[in-house]
Order: C-alpha cells, then structure tokens, then sequence
C-alpha cells in the first residue's frame, strides 16, 4: 500500500474506509482495504491483501498484528496518517510507537531515501505524546494548531493553579504577582466586569505596582493605555494591566509574559485568546530543545479557582495534565469530589457499556454515563425459566 490511516477503533475505521469508497467515485480508484485482525495467529499469517491496494484503513492492534507476519509491508508505504491522534496514543500507547519504529526503520532505508513519505497526524488535543512523535518521527514538522487554547501548550507556557475561597481571591492575585521580577514582566490580569476591574487596579496600585486598566467604558482611553504598554521596560520593572476580555480584539497585545486569570474563562476559546496575548514568546520544539533540557519557562499562566467553579474542576485538571504542570493535591481531592457528585446524578442513566464489556470505563472523567451498579436499574432479565448453569465452559 501507499497509505495506511490507523484509527483508534474498528466503528470510525469502518467510516473512514466508507468514504474513501464515496471518494474514489470522483478521482482515481484507491481501492481501499479495511483491515481489522482478531488475536487468532492464523488470522494474521493468512492474511492476503489484494493487488492494486493503495490504501489500508486499520487499527493500531490489526496493523501491529499484521506486521508481526509481514514485515515488508512498510516498503512501498509513503503516508502513515493518524486518525485523532491523542485518542491513539491513550489507548493503544506501545503498540503506536511500535508502529512508528518499523516505519522509520524503513523509511531509513538506503534505496528509500529519495522516496516520498510523511507522516500525517490529525487530533484535537496537544499532548506529551503528540510532542515526542514531532520529535523523534518527523525531519521537517509543518505544524497547524487551531485552537489558541492548544498553541499555547505547544508554546511551552507554563500553566499554574491556585485553589482558594471566592472572598480570598484578591489576598492570592496579590501572593502571586512578582513585585521584585529579575527581569522586565507584562502582566495582563484578566476580570470579568467594569466594577471587578477597577476593584482589582487598585489593589494592586496599592501594593505599589503600576497598573493600567481597559474595559469598555474606557475605549476613548485606548491610545495612551498602548502607548504606555509598548514602553521599553528597563530589567526588573514590572507593568500590570488589568482588563476584561471584550478589550482584547482593541488591544491586540502579544507581548504578555504572565497572565492571571483573576475571573475564570468562561470556555476554552476565552481561555486560549486570554493565552494568545502571549504569542510572542511562544517557543518552538526546536526552540524548546529536549524536556530533559528546557529551564525556566518565560510565560506563565496562573488560574484562581474558587468553589464558584467547582464544576469546571475536571477540566482544569485535564488541562494541567495534558501540559505536565505541577498539580496541587487539594486539586486531586477536590476533582474526586465533583466527580463523585456527578457520579451521584447519573442514578438514571445506563450502566457505562466499557464497564460492562471490560470491566473498567476508559475515563470515567468525560463519560456520561453510570459506573455505580443501581439494583432497579439492573436486575437480570430472565430469559427462560431454565436455571443458569453455576458452573463449566463457555464456548
């Protein structure tokens, strides 16, 4: 083949390989083959492809598998694409690298080397995973992220959270801001209203910091408040401005090095423009070098989360995690607590199917459904009136 596309389940491989079927009707034949291997050995050493297959639409297990008894199937290979990419690497970890190793083996290969190849990856989320692929698999990465929330894990932004009561909030913005910064700091404080702004520009004015302040009512104001910003600041100087969201379209800074999010995003497109106004030093992998080398990050993202926010908790979490920030262990806590709330709301809703299939639910996070066995909800039903055998094999 000339492509394989690996997707993280048999039901999305299935649909992949139906539209490839609708395409083909409109440009060249591809003839596209949907593999999917069981754990029977034989399954996947009588396995024959069809001649003319330029594509194979399969899973990360069929296709490790496969290349168990066909080794060379790589060989006239060009396009290994991966189909939602952070979902692959959840579930199927060693058996992805596995993947990518017998590629890139091939790919090395003296007689390859003019021969185009590539490997494509598309996902929705940012990952670890997805970093080390860029890395270790990719000679000249063309990296497209369209979701500002996500660049800024790209970017290497440092990502802080700090639990506390809604009427502490103002004592930690002030524990957080650097008042002696080794080097020059832009910090955007982000409110969510006219009255919250102007409450927090003095504080911090009383705590003999500089700070500006933007918001709706001061759009005549908008000239000085940049030109103010764009000052060159001489090392260890320190420049606040506090703003609400609506202002940032006016603005158009990208030259933030901290953002504190002093009012929490209201969803993760206001969290990624808030992000955003750090652009500038957004770095590169290569910038960033190795994980092994990287020092003291130069943006930082520091989040205040209140029990206003309580049902936000979960996704906060997941953020962090996705950015390998230091998570404080009041967030476990408090997460376990949420999630046991919701957990206690789903009383109606199905038994999860994972739990049933597998004993376990891929992530009881994100799932919608019931992990808590309810005796009016799931008595057996009885199928005849023969007693079930108590006991022997099932085949």
């Amino acid at each position: 083949p000339l492509a394989v596309i690996v997707c993280p389940g048999w039901k999305k491989a299935q649909f992949i390989f139906e539209l490839l079927g609708d395409y083909s009707m409109s440009s060249r034949p591809l003839h596209p083959v949907l593999l999917t291997i069981g754990l029977h050995k034989d399954e996947a050493k009588n396995m024959k492809l069809p001649r003319g297959c330029d594509v194979i639409v399969t899973t990360p297990h069929s296709l490790l598998r496969l290349l168990t008894y066909r080794s060379l199937l790589f060989l006239r290979l060009c396009h290994l694409v991966l189909d939602e990419v952070q979902v692959l690497f959840f579930e199927a970890n060693e058996q992805m690298f596995a993947i990518l190793d017998n590629f890139k083996k091939n790919v090395e290969v003296e007689e390859r080397e003019s021969a185009p190849h590539q490997i494509v990856a598309v996902g929705v989320h940012w990952n670890r995973h997805v970093d080390h692929l860029v890395r270790e698999f990719m000679k000249d990465p063309y990296i497209v992220i369209t979701a500002l929330e996500e660049a800024a894990l790209y970017g290497n932004v440092q990502q802080v959270v700090h639990l506390c009561l809604e009427c502490e909030k103002t004592s930690t913005l002030l524990q957080v801001l650097d008042f002696v910064p080794s080097q020059a700091q832009k910090t955007l404080i982000f409110t969510c209203s006219v009255a919250e702004t102007e409450i927090v520009c003095k504080v911090v004015e009383s705590n003999s910091i500089f700070c500006l302040k933007m918001h709706k009512e001061m759009a005549f104001n908008l000239k000085s408040i940049l030109e103010q910003w764009k000052k060159k600041l001489s090392s260890g100087s320190h420049i606040v401005l506090t703003l609400t969201d609506d202002c940032i379209p006016l603005l158009a800074i990208t030259d933030a090095t901290r953002v504190v999010h002093f009012s929490f995003p209201s969803s993760p497109k206001v969290l990624g423009g808030r992000l955003y106004c750090m652009s500038d030093h957004f770095q590169s992998l290569t910038e960033q070098g190795s994980p092994a080398e990287q020092g003291d990050k130069k943006t930082k993202s520091v989040l205040l989360l209140t029990e206003r926010n309580a049902s936000h908790a979960v996704g906060v979490l997941r953020y962090l995690e996705r950015a390998d920030a230091k998570i404080p262990s009041e967030l476990y806590e408090f997460t376990a607590g949420v999630l046991e709330a919701k957990e206690d709301k789903k009383a109606r809703r199905p038994l999860c199917p994972y739990l049933k299939a597998f004993g376990f639910c891929k992530d009881k996070r994100i799932c919608p459904d019931r992990h808590h066995i309810n005796p009016e909800m799931d008595i057996p039903r009885k199928l005849s009136n023969e007693s079930l055998p108590g006991f022997g094999h099932i085949r």
